[in-house]
């Protein structure tokens, strides 16, 4: 929450993983943990990634789906949760204002921008493992990789 509100307040575009422990507000204004509000979401989009991690590369079927949600706390922006089934027992919950666009599908576009943040932060700690010296490349990175994040598509 303490991030959103100001990112919101100020028009910046985001993309975040959320937790599961928040309110939302769902059509008519109803109040939902966000555990509730996903089991609401139809993921009806399935999709096929292959991604490498410590050099085994491995398939994974993905089911896509969005919700538009608002926050309590600012309701009159609206919001949307992308929910992606198939990495693991639990789905990942993605939090957006991003809103749909005609010329894309909307849950595969914004899986799509937190996949590529994740395998930056993959390569980051790959980057940081290897190397053992106290300021290196993959330290400079990082020093300049949460503005990058958060500016990178404005």
């Amino acid at each position: 929450r303490e991030i959103l509100i100001p990112l919101l307040d100020k028009g910046i575009r985001f993309v975040v993983r959320e937790r599961g422990d928040r309110h939302v507000l769902l059509s008519g204004q109803r109040r939902y943990a966000v555990a509730t509000a996903v089991r609401r979401c139809r993921t009806e989009i399935e999709r096929e990634v292959e991604i490498e991690k410590e050099g085994c590369r491995r398939t994974y079927t993905l089911r896509l789906g969005t919700l538009p949600i608002r926050m309590p706390e600012r309701p009159e922006i609206q919001l949307w949760l992308v929910v992606i089934h198939g990495f693991g027992k639990e789905p990942i919950i993605l939090l957006t204002n991003v809103g749909p666009s005609p010329d894309r599908e909307h849950a595969v576009w914004v899986g799509d921008v937190y996949l590529t943040r994740w395998k930056c932060e993959e390569t980051y700690r790959f980057l940081k493992r290897k190397s053992s010296a106290p300021c290196n490349a993959a330290h400079r990175i990082a020093d300049d990789f949460p503005l990058a994040a958060l500016s990178g598509f404005q």
